[in-house]
């Protein structure tokens, strides 16, 4: 439970950099973070799912590139490349 709450708080306080009229949400949305993560043991994998969230949503611009046209990629191609720079880029982090 507390790893999917985390997800979400990632997710809103990423939100900023999608709607720049939601820039007060990161000062409510880290807060979780910090109550959840005070355990030493788990607060590794309680910062890995923050920072999961937190990139899945900065890196929607991705989805800009679409069609890749200008690199020889089909449509299908494309959207394989897109899905897999968009997660694989967020597990990486």
């Amino acid at each position: 439970m507390s790893y999917l709450l985390l997800f979400l708080c990632g997710s809103v306080t990423a939100l900023p950099y999608v709607c720049e009229y939601l820039f007060f949400l990161p000062y409510f949305s880290i807060v979780p973070l910090f109550v959840i993560a005070k355990r030493k043991k788990s607060a590794y994998r309680h910062g890995l799912c923050f920072s999961m969230g937190y990139y899945l949503v900065v890196y929607h611009w991705f989805c800009y590139l679409y069609p890749m046209d200008f690199a020889g990629i089909s449509k299908g191609g494309s959207v394989g490349v897109i899905a897999l720079a968009w997660v694989g880029l967020s597990l990486l982090q």
